[in-house]
């Protein structure tokens, strides 16, 4: 994930992605230990992945977030 609020937290990428329930989510900080705007978020199948990006340029409050 990229473009997120600075202050989306685990629990807002979880409900991003809402009823699909992701089984890792790491949110990137930089190396001051800020949040950087990107998470690597994991599915448990290839089909929740493949459902999940279907959230692409989707918003995050006024945030729309890109996924890869």
């Amino acid at each position: 994930m990229r473009g997120l609020p600075f202050k989306a937290t685990e629990e807002d990428i979880r409900q991003f992605f809402s009823p699909l329930e992701p089984i890792f989510v790491n949110i990137s900080t930089d190396v001051f230990g800020r949040p950087s705007g990107e998470a690597f978020v994991e599915f448990s199948t290839h089909e929740g992945a493949t459902r999940a990006m279907s959230k692409d340029k989707a918003n995050m409050g006024e945030q729309y977030v890109d996924l890869q």
